[in-house]
C-alpha cells in the first residue's frame, strides 16, 4: 500500500471495521482462530497493530503510523487493542487519522 500514515491508518482501521476482523491478544488469526503473521494471505482478523502491519509496504510509513495511534491510544497500541473495546479502538484510529498529514 505505501501512501502516508494517514492512508495507511485509514486502511487499516478499515480492515477491522467489522468487529469479527478484529481480534485481541496476537497480531492476526487465520479462519480457524489460530495465531498466524498479519502478512500471511489467510489471516482474517487483525489486531490494531496487526491491521496495521497488513497495509504498510514501508517500514518508515508503518513507523509514522504506528506512533500516531499511540499517541491517539496514550499507550502502547497493542495494549490498548487487548483492553478496550472495539469501539473505543476504532475511535482512537479515528483519532490517529484525523491527527495525521
Amino acid at each position: 500500500m505505501g501512501g502516508t500514515a494517514k492512508s495507511v491508518l485509514s486502511a487499516a482501521k478499515y480492515k477491522i471495521a467489522d468487529e469479527k476482523n478484529w481480534t485481541r491478544g496476537t497480531y492476526a488469526r487465520d479462519a480457524l482462530g489460530q495465531p498466524i503473521s498479519p502478512a500471511c494471505s489467510t489471516a482474517v482478523c487483525f489486531c490494531s497493530v496487526g491491521a496495521i502491519s497488513s497495509v504498510a509496504d514501508r517500514h518508515d510509513v508503518f513507523n509514522e503510523a504506528l506512533k500516531a495511534l499511540h499517541a491517539a491510544m496514550g499507550r502502547d497500541a497493542f495494549a490498548y487493542n487487548d483492553t478496550h473495546t472495539h469501539e473505543e479502538v476504532l475511535a482512537a484510529f479515528d483519532r490517529a487519522i484525523k491527527a495525521s498529514s
